[in-house]
């Protein structure tokens, strides 16, 4: 059934009348330094990839704002990306994706270790995802990546992450790898960074962002947005998170 599915989402991408999206699809890839230096085949298969994205996912917008073109393109072609080399079935565990004008508000709680008191609060959010559900991106945030304006980062990379995450079954850090990958290294790498970060942390000298020393999934999601827009960086601080996010993304390159 699924090369059904596949064979549908094809024909339908086929149909897209591309001609129109196009010249926002050049936009992204000349804001985006990463993007920008693709190959021609790699900008072939990340168009596709778009096209497919763009007729199997729906993006609304939430608190009234209006989805046009140039952002429907830009958020496709960033959540592309990082399946440029996994192919589209690292993006087939969603359905839609929620884009707000600005930054929202999720409720939490928090559980005391001690007295087991849960105490719920509100969080200000720049984007969010769950196992089953929807992305949920703020706009204003995408902008501010795309302008390289604060953290290195991108929203839209650091979801599509966890949703990449969760295709093992959970979102806990450690995604499905391939065969030729070993679990206990990529595991091994990315605790041990995740320990130095928190170090690095306390002694104030953290050279990522220090939101990665949340929990092992925000690690896993920080790094892959590193990854992709600074990954000199990256491979300096932590060559073992590089070398394993390499082998993961870019598999037999």
């Amino acid at each position: 059934m699924r090369w059904l599915f596949e064979k549908w989402r094809h024909y339908r991408a086929s149909k897209l009348k591309w001609q129109e999206h196009e010249p926002w699809f050049q936009g992204v890839l000349y804001r985006v330094p990463g993007l920008n230096g693709l190959g021609a085949p790699e900008k072939a298969t990340l168009r596709q990839l778009v096209k497919e994205f763009l007729v199997d996912k729906r993006i609304y917008g939430a608190g009234g704002l209006e989805i046009d073109l140039g952002l429907k393109i830009k958020i496709a072609t960033l959540a592309c990306w990082p399946a440029l080399h996994l192919g589209f079935g690292a993006l087939e565990g969603f359905s839609s994706v929620v884009v707000y004008p600005e930054g929202f508000r999720a409720m939490r709680t928090q559980t005391d270790a001690h007295t087991g008191l849960v105490t719920e609060y509100e969080q200000e959010m720049a984007g969010e995802t769950s196992q089953h559900g929807p992305v949920v991106l703020s706009k204003d945030d995408i902008e501010r990546g795309l302008a390289g304006i604060g953290r290195v980062g991108n929203v839209v990379i650091h979801e599509i992450a966890h949703k990449i995450d969760a295709l093992g079954g959970a979102i806990n850090g450690v995604p499905p790898l391939h065969p030729n990958m070993s679990i206990a290294t990529f595991s091994a790498s990315l605790s041990e960074a995740f320990a130095a970060l928190k170090r690095d942390i306390a002694d104030g000298t953290a050279q990522i962002d220090s939101y990665a020393a949340h929990s092992p999934p925000e690690f896993f999601a920080v790094a892959s947005e590193y990854y992709f827009l600074a990954p000199e960086h990256l491979n300096a601080i932590y060559p073992g998170v590089y070398s394993q996010l390499d082998a993961f993304y870019r598999p037999n390159i």
